[in-house]
């Protein structure tokens, strides 16, 4: 059941703009993407 869920996140260096919009929107500031790589700012607590 876990390799089903690590099929659909895409790889280091093969995100898009599609697997952003794709994530849920929890409320906490959108991570970006760069050259590929999904960044995610630190919490702020």
């Amino acid at each position: 059941m876990t390799a089903a869920l690590h099929d659909d996140i895409p790889r280091p260096g093969e995100w898009t703009t599609d697997a952003l919009d794709a994530l849920p929107d929890d409320g906490r500031p959108r991570p970006e993407i760069l050259d590929g790589n999904l960044l995610m700012s630190p919490s702020s607590t």
